[in-house]
């Protein structure tokens, strides 16, 4: 798992393993290619696990641009490449998180607009610039997504209710239109907690996201 944590020049990643499930996870590290001096976060995996999508703010453009490392195999923080690079095609002026890469070469990332708030945006690696998915952004803020790797499935936060809450659309075939977004209603811890940055295993058994729950933004895994 790698997660981020706020520190006082802004947040950094940090990486945990477990040996199986139910197993206990390991003393958290930072990730070798995390700044000191810069904010590291919303860490997105590649299908493969072996390339990891980041926001940071190391760049010249002085806002949030999505860097992309790389790793030789999994299940170990001492493997990545000591550089990190900018994804090409999909940095702008504005603040860009949370890239969630599916399939071989598509991805959904949020955007921060001044006028509208955090959208959602979906591309293509080399593709030029991303698209706003129009059927689910709205005048509040749309942050967190995920994509599960058959590209079908999104899911993301948002505050067009009360409170921030994780939501959840689908749609039948890449290119098809994406369903009208519906509330992931089962993830409530007190019911009146913030929820966000949803996270969906490969099989379908197990979901992290953060809540304030307890008084500040923690890690919850939830399993079936």
């Amino acid at each position: 798992m790698i997660f981020a944590v706020a520190g006082t020049t802004g947040k950094d990643l940090y990486y945990t393993s477990r040996p199986a499930i139910g197993g206990a996870w390991t003393p958290i590290a930072k990730l070798p290619f995390d700044a000191d001096a810069t904010s590291e976060e919303s860490p997105r995996f590649s299908g493969d696990d072996l390339t990891l999508y980041f926001a940071t703010d190391r760049g010249t453009s002085g806002t949030l641009d999505i860097y992309s490392a790389t790793r030789t195999m999994t299940g170990t923080n001492t493997a990545w490449a000591a550089k990190p690079q900018p994804v090409l095609g999909v940095n702008t002026g504005a603040v860009e998180k949370w890239l969630a890469p599916c399939g071989t070469n598509r991805y959904v990332v949020v955007r921060n607009n001044t006028a509208t708030g955090s959208d959602l945006y979906e591309g293509t690696f080399g593709g030029g610039d991303p698209a706003p998915i129009d059927a689910l952004n709205t005048a509040s803020n749309e942050t967190g997504a995920f994509l599960t790797q058959d590209c079908l499935t999104l899911y993301f936060a948002s505050n067009r209710k009360t409170r921030v809450q994780i939501y959840v659309s689908q749609r039948k075939a890449i290119g098809q239109p994406w369903q009208p977004a519906q509330p992931v209603d089962d993830l409530k811890i007190t019911g009146t907690d913030d929820q966000q940055d949803p996270w969906l295993s490969a099989d379908g058994h197990s979901f992290a996201f953060a809540s304030d729950a307890g008084g500040t933004n923690d890690v919850y895994l939830s399993t079936r």
